[in-house]
């Protein structure tokens, strides 16, 4: 394994996923788990082909290269990206599949698409999500990741070459540090999330990427607020922690 190579996806992850993304991402190129993908990543394996067909039509601009990795050093780095299809028109496809896309689902895949511009020096991007009923397409063009690349590259050099643990994730750090009995109020997005959360729940869907990161935000915001209880605008309990345990 080369400590040096990071991923567009993984650079996506250091940059704007959640403290259990980071912390898994260390455990696996640390060696102390195996980087195994989860059902949702699975199942967006198996319908990734039928979306690029999607793509192609709509784009009216074929395939021409398809899963393929490209490589770019950078400084003692190397960044490698691997985009779903390349296009005839020059243009990088990455597609996705999710019963729900977030704000921060799209935060992460508009930087591994501007990484997969960057190493493959393509004029454009292109972001094709299926989310429940829905299929929308984004453009994304070109920007400068500069600053993104250098944290990057600062947090790879600690956590992974140096092997220092990252912050663990909040469930591990509840005790003491919350106040018994104070109350926050959640944001309307985190609102929402939690509503998805209980759909979820309730149909017993296989939604683990996104349960989990939405119990993730529910702890970073309490944390940051030192609360044990989370109101929505009309006072109606969301979300409680009793017994060093999160209740959503």
């Amino acid at each position: 394994m080369d400590r040096r190579e990071i991923g567009a996806s993984e650079i996506a992850i250091i940059i704007h996923g959640t403290t259990q993304q980071r912390w898994n991402l260390w455990q696996a190129k640390t060696g102390r788990s195996e980087d195994r993908p989860s059902q949702s990543a699975i199942t967006g394996l198996l319908v990734e082909p039928a979306l690029v067909s999607v793509a192609e039509k709509i784009i009216e601009s074929k395939a021409v290269e398809m899963g393929k990795s490209y490589y770019r050093q950078e400084g003692e780095y190397v960044c490698r990206a691997t985009s779903d299809a390349i296009l005839e028109d020059g243009t990088t496809l990455e597609c996705k599949y999710y019963q729900t896309y977030t704000d921060k689902h799209y935060q992460q895949h508009e930087l591994q698409v501007q990484v997969q511009l960057y190493v493959c020096r393509a004029k454009m991007g292109r972001l094709l999500v299926l989310h429940g009923n829905s299929l929308d397409m984004y453009e994304i063009q070109p920007r400068d990741i500069s600053g993104e690349l250098e944290t990057v590259f600062e947090w790879w050099s600690v956590h992974v070459e140096g092997d220092v643990p990252p912050p663990p994730p909040v469930a591990a750090r509840i005790e003491n540090h919350f106040v018994e009995g104070s109350v926050v109020v959640a944001s309307q997005q985190l609102v929402f999330d939690v509503q998805q959360y209980r759909k979820f729940r309730d149909m017993k869907k296989t939604c683990e990427n996104t349960m989990v990161a939405i119990r993730e935000a529910v702890l970073e915001y309490m944390y940051k607020a030192q609360a044990t209880c989370l109101v929505d605008g009309t006072g109606n309990v969301i979300a409680e922690i009793k017994n060093d345990r999160l209740y959503l």
